[in-house]
């Protein structure tokens, strides 16, 4: 029996601003929450307030998507930034959050070259009608590695 692997697939992961504008709306938040709560305890605190700026910020650049190709060329999962037109490092991708409309994908490097992971916000609204081939391809796909 000839075994038959998910057609190959390429996607474009884009900034998604609302998104990171969400994280950095967060991560404001919680500090505030934090500061205030340690000047009810030590009023002396309260000018603390001052410095949300730079954590809305922070939340800012450190929640920034980097535009990426991901690619499935029939055996195995690619991931490249978005301004090379080679295929990229081979990456073992997992969903950890699938909310129908988006989902949140792990790619762990299958060499050295990638950090350790790689974070992929996706959602149907980015990725329009490659949507419903992303997903099948991502839950019917096996990579093939070698051992």
């Amino acid at each position: 029996m000839a075994q038959r692997h998910a057609p190959a697939l390429q996607v474009e992961v884009s900034r998604q601003p609302l998104l990171q504008g969400l994280i950095a709306l967060l991560l404001t938040a919680s500090a505030a929450a934090l500061i205030a709560g340690v000047s009810a305890h030590m009023p002396a605190c309260w000018w603390l307030l001052s410095t949300l700026p730079v954590a809305a910020s922070l939340g800012w650049h450190f929640s920034a998507v980097t535009p990426r190709h991901l690619q499935w060329d029939g055996q195995t999962w690619r991931l490249a930034p978005l301004h090379l037109d080679e295929p990229g490092d081979a990456v073992q991708l997992r969903a950890v959050i699938d909310l129908g409309d988006w989902l949140l994908l792990r790619c762990a490097p299958i060499e050295d070259r990638l950090p350790r992971h790689i974070y992929l916000p996706l959602s149907r609204a980015a990725l329009g009608a490659s949507w419903g081939s992303l997903r099948a391809t991502l839950y019917a796909a096996r990579t093939q590695l070698a051992p």
